[in-house]
């Protein structure tokens, strides 16, 4: 499998499975897609898909940018060797001593509640009172917060 030979006077071919009309003064096929097009291909070509990457921020319906929720970002233990950061994509990251990424899952928050779902499946929870988060049996603060 390779590059579509068949490809426009004018586009750049940018990989072997996908082509991509680069914006190089060819038309795309539809107006009102003014950003780079692509055609993906699976299996042998029976299936395929055209049309612009995704934007993998977080957007609200009308594709307007919106603020991270504010619980998003580092959380600490006091000493320091417990690391929990929540993503602002709904995902966490949690560090032990050395040991990066020593469990790693999904977030959701309702209200103060963070429910979290491991990667293995193990679930957990946590509240937030006063900026500080309560997890299971930890006590995590905001990193640079003068009481972590």
């Amino acid at each position: 499998m390779g590059v579509s030979a068949g490809a426009a006077q004018g586009e750049r071919p940018c990989h072997h499975q996908v082509r991509r009309t680069c914006g190089t003064g060819a038309r795309p096929s539809l107006p009102w897609v003014r950003r780079t097009q692509e055609t993906r291909t699976w299996g042998h070509g029976g299936l395929a898909a055209t049309g612009r990457p995704a934007d993998h921020g977080a957007m609200t319906s009308d594709d307007t940018r919106r603020d991270p929720h504010p619980y998003v970002g580092m959380w600490v233990t006091a000493d320091g060797y417990i690391r929990q950061e929540l993503l602002p994509n709904g995902r966490y990251d949690e560090a032990r001593g050395n040991r990066r990424s020593a469990y790693t899952g999904r977030y959701t928050v309702t209200g103060d509640h963070i429910d979290y779902v491991d990667d293995t499946g193990f679930t957990a929870t946590g509240d937030i009172r006063d900026g500080v988060l309560f997890h299971e049996h930890l006590v995590l603060y905001r990193e640079g917060d003068p009481h972590g």
